[in-house]
């Protein structure tokens, strides 16, 4: 492509197009002429009237400048606001670069993609691009064969977009199909006022009379057309108005009426008034009402994601940049560095500022993905990046956006307070590659179940085999103080505390925890592949068959006391030992609106959304947790200062770690083990043992070579000791304090004879009984 000159940095050059009017009477399939020269776009060039309104006005409101004018919205204006005139940005997939068209450039014949001759056809005479406006589009306006332009044009598009009329979007032409689907969402237009719900409870019946039962699928092939999978989408439209227009080949839809469509017919909500008359009035229509349910319920998150758009749009910019990331994880691009790039224009000024692009081929994207963590945690002193990245990944503490991810928290959601907002204290170490950054280690993971699967989960088969493998030895421990707490933390566990909308689940949802929950065919799976598993003595399933509501907790010992370890972590750029993880973040365990469902039926929804290719795990002392498939037994569970959610560390065996992902544990997700922490007053050198500690872990089993399923033990002070419940032929110590040792005996109550005597020099070595099996065990203070 052929650009006379650079652009002029000081007056804030932009290039501009303009499309010519057509020469022939065919106007389907003649060549399309176009023509860019450079215009400024500094405060300077302003006309006086526009200049005037925006010093008296919100200078972002360009929107209220034509409604003050009597224009509907600024595509159908006839005001320009530049000296020079006034220009249009547009918005569209660059689609396969195999099928190009050729169009006439400055004069010059060239080829451009298809996708984009088919929006330049659609919208020559299109509002004031008719009358002569001029047209922003990238691929035309930036030079793409200048990696040092485009490294300085790529930060300023967000501002480029914010400074045009309006933002016009392009979804294509390729499925002719879809295109009742605009009509439908046009006629509805009327409906979506709040302070008129009359015009909905009349419309909308009306359009449902009129209208085949398929517009519900046409609506989901809509809501998941390529376009919106755009990583450059986000910014695009967020930079745009409310009265933005959406085309379709010959089709136009305003983009309010996209969102409004998005958020009312995805899951209604109980306290949301439209949102109620629009279920109650597909549900006097059987045949809407079920297809309905059918095909939009499946694919709530497309739908999801388009309305979590419009509310950044309203925004402007996301302070959370853990919300940007995991609004765009999913979405595509030409190359994976914009998946950082594509989102400047949308970040704070304070981290946007401090990331240059770089398109030169001697910076590799992993390099990008690498300098924005650091900026992040050093910028935000916050370690809330590591909700972006897992050990498949190199380094682990560094987010590799173009590999797919499971998140622990949708974007609508809330964050959890683990680190009850403790400033991150991280560094790097002198070449980078390392994170040094300070917590508390709070466990170790014992045992995982199977993965949770749900039978219409279109990525199941993205799971690795060990999906359906169950890890680890039955958990008798409580670190829980009753039957009550111990049930509670199982059902607030499996749903992350959420309910549907990200709010702090009810108590309502304890009803999971009934024979009923079997009924439900993933659910009997979940258990039947786990049904060895153990929560504090007991079968998981137990707790689902009414069991877990009467007796004692007998054979849980109760842990009540956790130990705390302050450390300081390094995690270093060893080569991963894990599988990729290949889970989407179109399965995030929630929605942006609550369903109107029964409380019991809403649970067990909430639990497949969350649950979802995690693993109901159990550690040492007997906290729960849900951890990621990727999550095995010794792992550490860890709280760091700066990060709103524990995580999964896996030693390395060199006095590093490497991220194994964030989990959900419950005891730990508000400041818990913050505050103890600080109550402690006894916080010694980094990784010293603090005093709540319990002093020994260790397994038994009935063989003799320490494989298959044991028992698990956690003792805490001098004299500790109890029965086994049956006989122990070997022994692995998992840990012991120092001036501790662990004894066996081969009768109860620690009687007749006393062998072997375990330190902390024999951690992790398997040892068996000989002819005297155990029967009894103790814990002794050398002194």
């Amino acid at each position: 492509m052929v650009h006379n000159r650079a652009l002029n940095e000081v007056s804030k050059e932009i290039r501009v197009a303009s499309i010519l009017p057509s020469k022939s009477q065919d106007v389907t399939s003649d060549i399309l002429e176009v023509t860019v020269h450079h215009v400024p776009l500094d405060d300077q060039h302003f006309n006086p009237e526009y200049r005037a309104w925006r010093d008296s006005h919100d200078a972002k409101d360009r929107l209220g400048w034509y409604k003050a004018r009597g224009q509907l919205s600024p595509l159908d204006g006839d005001m320009d606001r530049y000296t020079w005139g006034d220009f249009v940005a547009l918005s569209y997939e660059w689609s396969s670069p195999e099928n190009q068209r050729m169009i006439r450039f400055n004069g010059v014949d060239i080829y451009v993609r298809y996708n984009l001759e088919a929006a330049l056809r659609a919208i020559r005479n299109r509002g004031i691009l008719g009358r002569g406006a001029h047209l922003w589009v990238d691929a035309l306006c930036i030079n793409q064969a200048d990696n040092t332009e485009k490294d300085h044009e790529v930060p300023r598009m967000g501002d480029i977009y914010s400074h045009a009329a309006d933002v016009l979007i392009w979804l294509g032409s390729e499925n002719l199909d879809v295109r009742p689907a605009l009509d439908f969402l046009s006629q509805l237009s009327p409906c979506w006022d709040r302070t008129d719900t009359t015009k909905l409870k009349s419309i909308l019946p009306q359009v449902l009379e009129s209208t085949p039962v398929g517009i519900w699928k046409l609506l989901c092939d809509f809501a998941r057309l390529s376009y919106w999978m755009r990583t450059w989408v986000l910014q695009e439209i967020c930079k745009g108005t409310s009265e933005m227009e959406v085309l379709y080949a010959d089709k136009m839809v305003k983009w309010l009426d996209i969102y409004h469509a998005a958020a009312f017919f995805n899951i209604p909500r109980s306290d949301d008034e439209i949102g109620n008359i629009v279920s109650s009035i597909l549900q006097q229509y059987p045949e809407h009402w079920n297809e309905a349910n059918r095909v939009v319920q499946p694919t709530y998150p497309y739908f999801l994601r388009i309305s979590n758009t419009e509310l950044l749009r309203r925004k402007g910019t996301e302070p959370d940049m853990m919300k940007l990331l995991t609004f765009t994880r999913h979405k595509q691009a030409q190359q994976p560095r914009d998946k950082i790039y594509g989102l400047l224009g949308l970040m704070e000024p304070e981290i946007a500022t401090k990331i240059e692009p770089h398109y030169e081929s001697d910076v590799s994207d992993d390099a990008v993905f690498e300098d924005f963590a650091r900026t992040w945690i050093r910028c935000q002193k916050s370690l809330e990046v590591l909700g972006q990245c897992s050990h498949s990944d190199s380094p682990s503490w560094v987010p590799h956006l173009h590999n797919k991810y499971r998140h622990l928290l949708a974007a609508s959601e809330p964050r959890y307070n683990a680190s009850a907002q403790v400033e991150a204290k991280a560094n790097f170490s002198e070449d980078g590659l390392t994170l040094l950054c300070e917590g508390l280690l709070i466990d170790t993971v014992q045992s995982v179940t199977t993965s949770f699967l749900y039978a219409h989960n279109e990525n199941n088969a993205s799971l690795p085999s060990s999906a359906s493998q169950q890890f680890g030895t039955n958990n008798l421990n409580c670190a829980y103080p009753n039957q009550a707490a111990q049930r509670e933390a199982l059902w607030r566990t499996i749903v992350g505390n959420r309910n549907l909308i990200g709010q702090t689940a009810p108590e309502g949802y304890a009803s999971m925890l009934s024979p009923r929950t079997l009924k439900d065919p993933d659910m009997e799976n979940w258990m039947s592949l786990s049904s060895n598993f153990h929560v504090a003595g007991r079968p998981l399933i137990s707790y689902f068959q009414g069991e877990g509501n009467r007796g004692s907790q007998a054979g849980c010992l109760s842990i009540l006391r956790r130990g705390f370890r302050l450390f300081s972590s390094v995690w270093s750029r060893a080569a991963s030992t894990g599988a990729s993880d290949s889970k989407t973040e179109s399965n995030s365990a929630d929605t942006s609106r609550a369903e109107v469902l029964p409380i019991f039926t809403e649970a067990v929804t909430r639990v497949t959304r969350f649950a979802w290719s995690r693993r109901l795990m159990t550690t040492e002392t007997g906290l729960l947790g849900m951890g990621p498939e990727e999550a095995r037994p010794g792992d550490i569970v860890a709280v760091l200062f700066g990060c709103s959610f524990p995580v999964l560390l896996r030693p390395t065996g060199r006095g590093t770690y490497r991220l194994v992902k964030p989990c959900y544990v419950h005891g730990l997700m508000e400041g818990e083990a913050i505050q103890e922490y600080e109550e402690a007053k006894q916080v010694e050198e980094a990784g010293q043992v603090l005093s709540k500690r319990a002093d020994a872990s260790f397994t038994v089993w009935t063989n003799t070579d320490c494989t298959g399923t044991g028992d698990t033990y956690s003792l805490s002070g001098d004299g500790a000791k109890g029965n086994f419940p049956s006989a122990r032929r070997s022994i692995r110590l998992s840990g012991v304090a120092n001036g501790f040792h662990l004894t066996m005996y081969s009768a109860v109550n620690q009687g007749g004879i006393k062998d072997p005597r375990l330190n902390e020099g024999n951690i992790n070595q398997c040892w068996h009984a000989g002819t005297n099996p155990w029967l009894s065990y103790g814990l002794f203070n050398d002194n």
